[in-house]
């Protein structure tokens, strides 16, 4: 396991912790509560793809109403699983940076095109 201080480029700067939990899985740890505390997410060995509304309800990120900064830090958290090697979904009009996108068209993978 290691920490991260992970900033994106959407003006925000994650404390994660990171690493290999068991055989083809890993653990990130959004250290959210003054960088001590906070939510985990396991990747699990049979995740073809990580999907933001997915990501989003195991992380308690799932309210109703989705909030902007849930949507913005779930894009950036996985921005940063996809540069650890994990395949990514996102749905938002975030890149994978966070950062928010006008009029954009939903896409897979980390690609910053719309």
């Amino acid at each position: 396991m290691k920490t991260y201080k992970y900033e994106p480029g959407n003006g925000s700067r994650y404390c994660l912790a990171y690493g290999p939990l068991n055989e083809g899985e890993h653990l990130l740890v959004w250290l959210r509560r003054n960088d001590v505390g906070g939510m985990a997410f396991r990747v699990m060995s049979h995740f073809s793809v990580i999907d933001q509304d997915y990501f989003m309800e195991k992380m308690g990120m799932d309210n109703v109403e989705y909030d902007i900064s849930d949507t913005a830090d779930a894009a950036a958290l996985l921005g940063f699983l996809e540069s650890q090697g994990h395949e990514i979904r996102i749905h938002s009009n975030h890149d994978s940076r966070g950062r928010w996108i006008s009029n954009a068209v939903p896409f897979a993978g980390g690609s910053d095109a719309v």
